[in-house]
């Protein structure tokens, strides 16, 4: 987790466009009005780091240079609970590779966390846990009952397409946090 300051870097799987924007429209029907960024798969979650935006497009490039596309499914939204919060997300299944590379890249710039931040280490943390599973966020929220409820008109809701989804993810995108978004820092195609 970050403070979203200027130091605040994220790293996105970009979905396609018609898939990104059909998961908008989800999300905007049940109460994300705003748009921080088009629908993705967080492959490093937002964090408060001791580089700068050369250091992170170099770190990140080098990551990624020479690594193949991901072949993924996305299966119909799951709900998951903890504490007293509650997230509404597509599950990502059958790819061993993109938990591996999550768990791996995280690993490898988890010695550029800014310590003092608040929240430190908290996302990165579950990375590398046992419980961690890659995913495309629908919503999230607090109550319990709040969320069995949005829940269940999202699995009513008609949507333009059908689970479980394979498809491939061509492009990964490097991001830091301005004022009320992402900025885009840097897409790289994948091989």
């Amino acid at each position: 987790m970050s403070s979203y300051k200027n130091k605040t870097f994220i790293v996105f799987l970009d979905l396609p466009n018609w898939l990104s924007t059909n998961i908008d429209s989800v999300k905007k029907n049940f109460g994300n009005n705003y748009k921080k960024w088009e629908a993705h798969i967080t492959f490093k979650q937002d964090e408060d780091f001791d580089f700068n935006t050369q250091e992170a497009t170099e770190i990140v490039g080098s990551y990624f240079t020479g690594k193949s596309k991901y072949q993924i499914t996305i299966n119909k939204p799951k709900i998951s609970f903890f504490d007293d919060n509650w997230n509404i997300y597509l599950p990502i299944t059958k790819n061993i590779r993109l938990s591996s590379d999550i768990k791996a890249f995280s690993k490898l710039i988890k010695k550029y966390i800014n310590p003092k931040s608040p929240h430190a280490y908290k996302s990165t943390k579950w990375e590398q846990s046992a419980d961690f599973y890659p995913h495309i966020s629908l919503k999230g929220g607090k109550g319990k009952n709040i969320g069995v409820t949005i829940y269940k008109k999202i699995l009513k809701s008609n949507s333009n397409f059908t689970f479980p989804q394979s498809l491939q993810v061509k492009s990964i995108t490097l991001a830091k946090w301005k004022l009320t978004k992402w900025e885009r820092i840097k897409t790289i195609q994948l091989a």
